[in-house]
């Protein structure tokens, strides 16, 4: 059994630290401070990715869900620079293929994000934990939930609806890993 806690524990306080990040935004509205908030969700997505390297031999599905981050980072900073680049050239052209960039690698976090939970659910049963099987599950459903809803009510102009919705469908992903967590701890501890 590869021990996955400490690792995992990095990745759940990224994902949190990311949250709070992501309401900053709403607080403090400024284009330079978005950039600066872009810049540092991407080193939060990198301690992500060395959180899921350092959990890739506990099972397959980790493993491919590793390239699938890498692929994703790389989107979001060619995102990041072809925002940065539209916002001082005020380039409606340019604006238009950061869209586009975005949704591409947008795919490939939705896939790693898959591969990840799923291998998680995996180790439910492989490694013992007392943590119902499929229930980690809900994670990757909340964040499908999360953008469907709060894309369509930004889209409709309801800012604040999204933001709650969105901020409570994160809260509660962070619950389900934060449980597993536990989890993870409690039978990795009772091994030493």
């Amino acid at each position: 059994m590869t021990n996955i806690f400490a690792p995992l524990k990095r990745y759940f306080l990224s994902l949190f630290f990311t949250l709070v990040i992501s309401l900053i935004p709403y607080i403090i509205v400024n284009d330079v401070l978005a950039v600066v908030l872009s810049a540092v969700s991407i080193i939060f997505s990198i301690v992500q990715i060395h959180a899921i390297y350092c959990m890739r031999e506990a099972c397959e599905r980790i493993r491919k869900s590793f390239n699938f981050f890498i692929l994703s980072l790389v989107g979001m900073i060619i995102t990041l620079i072809t925002a940065i680049l539209g916002l001082y050239s005020e380039n409606v052209g340019l604006a238009l293929i950061s869209i586009f960039i975005m949704i591409v690698f947008a795919c490939f976090s939705i896939a790693a994000n898959f591969q990840f939970i799923w291998g998680l659910d995996e180790l439910v049963i492989k490694n013992g934990y007392n943590y119902p099987q499929g229930k980690i599950k809900w994670m990757f459903w909340l964040t499908i939930i999360n953008g469907l809803i709060t894309g369509s009510l930004a889209n409709a102009g309801a800012t604040v609806q999204a933001l709650i919705i969105g901020t409570v469908c994160s809260v509660c992903s962070l619950w389900l890993l934060y449980e597993y967590l536990q989890a993870v701890n409690e039978k990795e501890n009772k091994q030493i």
